[in-house]
């Protein structure tokens, strides 16, 4: 059960052009207000991501426990 993100985009590529982006924003120059601003709009993100990802390996976890219960049979 692949979920898309973006045009085409898995959870671990959304997670990895995020962390790029955050990267880019610390090299541009930025006022430090600025930069609080842009921080904190990109924690509720991570947030979000957090969530989600917690949410995906939950059900990973309990697709693997069922295979696995059936494997045992």
């Amino acid at each position: 059960m692949e979920r898309n993100y973006g045009e085409g985009e898995t959870m671990v590529q959304y997670l990895q052009r995020v962390d790029e982006n955050v990267r880019a924003l610390e090299e541009l120059d930025y006022t430090v207000d600025e930069k609080e601003i842009i921080y904190t709009a990109l924690q509720g993100l991570d947030q979000a991501a957090n969530e989600a990802l917690l949410q995906y390996l939950h059900l990973e976890q309990q697709k693997w426990t069922k295979d696995e219960e059936g494997a045992l049979e």
